[in-house]
């Protein structure tokens, strides 16, 4: 992942940035949040605090370390 000089909770954070252009089409044009857009948006910004446990942890590291074995 290319962190342009910045840690992985601020990558995470502007990843969940990708669900407000959603957020201002549906109010926009439905004048109302479309219930995938509402879901998906929460499962996003909520995801960030497992993603960064588990990105971390000694079991995801070791797997990643041999995913990348696989291609060398």
């Amino acid at each position: 992942m290319l962190y342009f000089g910045f840690g992985p909770p601020v990558v995470l954070v502007l990843s969940a940035l990708f669900v407000v252009p959603l957020l201002v089409w549906d109010l926009g044009t439905r004048r109302r949040l479309h219930p995938a857009t509402l879901w998906g948006g929460l499962l996003v910004v909520g995801s960030i605090p497992q993603r960064l446990a588990i990105g971390f942890s000694a079991g995801w590291l070791a797997v990643a370390d041999w995913a990348v074995g696989l291609v060398r």
